[in-house]
């Protein structure tokens, strides 16, 4: 089996002679599908609107990136560079705190 997400749910359920009934195997592939990238695109597309309609923000952020060396496309981008960013950092907790992906998730109660 594969490692990604539905097939660890899977395995799991295999390993413990689960059952999983197709309803609910179709609301995980689903749940999985729209974590992985609407979530993604909704906070990339708030994050380049609220920055679009706030210019000393994307001016101080650019700065930053600037400063730190960034601003040349033929350097490589690695989670050590992007871990130095501190402005962008919050830049991207601000929108999510402001217009999160998800409203509220949604499940049944069972009892």
């Amino acid at each position: 089996m594969g490692s990604d997400a539905l097939s660890l749910v899977l395995q799991h359920g295999a390993e413990e002679s689960e059952t999983i009934s197709d309803e609910n195997l179709r609301d995980l592939a689903l749940e999985l599908l729209f974590a992985g990238y609407e979530t993604t695109a909704s906070a990339a597309c708030s994050t380049v609107n609220l920055l679009a309609s706030n210019q000393h923000v994307l001016k101080k952020a650019y700065t930053e990136i600037c400063d730190n060396g960034l601003d040349d496309l033929d350097q490589m981008l690695t989670f050590e560079s992007l871990g130095q960013l501190e402005y962008i950092n919050n830049i991207v907790k601000e929108v999510l705190r402001l217009l999160p992906p998800i409203g509220g998730g949604f499940r049944k109660s069972l009892k």
